[in-house]
């Protein structure tokens, strides 16, 4: 004899609201693991290869003088966005990255849980009410 067990899938809502809470979750553990661990002053790191984004994030005078004369003040801002965005990766600044990231994707997928729970209500409702509509009227023989 055996039992056979038909488990249904959950509903998309609920699947949703699962994957929001497990990212959320492991992106926080994840963002608070990376700001502990890592050195508050980027010039601890000891690894072979230090990004120059990390090392020296502010562009001297002299250097921005000779950016400017070649490409304008356009080359300056992109060279400054180009030392700057490499350094919002290392270190704590790190850490503050996957959290804000992992919120913000955990918050997109309770927003469409919660859509998608709305629907899911609506076409239950909207199944009961079709039922209830329709008499049960004998067949012609």
């Amino acid at each position: 004899m055996s039992i056979e067990i038909n488990h249904a899938p959950a509903p998309l809502h609920a699947r949703l609201h699962r994957a929001a809470m497990i990212v959320l979750a492991i992106g926080m553990v994840a963002a608070a693991l990376i700001w502990v661990l890592s050195p508050s002053d980027p010039s601890d790191v000891t690894s072979a290869y230090v990004s120059p984004a990390v090392s020296a994030s502010q562009m001297t005078p002299r250097e921005e003088y000779e950016v400017e004369k070649v490409g304008g003040k356009p080359a300056v801002y992109v060279a400054k966005f180009d030392r700057w965005l490499p350094s919002l990766f290392h270190g704590k600044n790190l850490g503050g990255m996957i959290a804000v990231f992992s919120f913000l994707i955990a918050f997109v997928c309770w927003r469409e849980s919660r859509w998608q729970r709305q629907q899911y209500e609506f076409e239950l409702s909207e199944e009961s009410l079709t039922e209830q509509s329709i008499p049960n009227q004998p067949t012609p023989t």
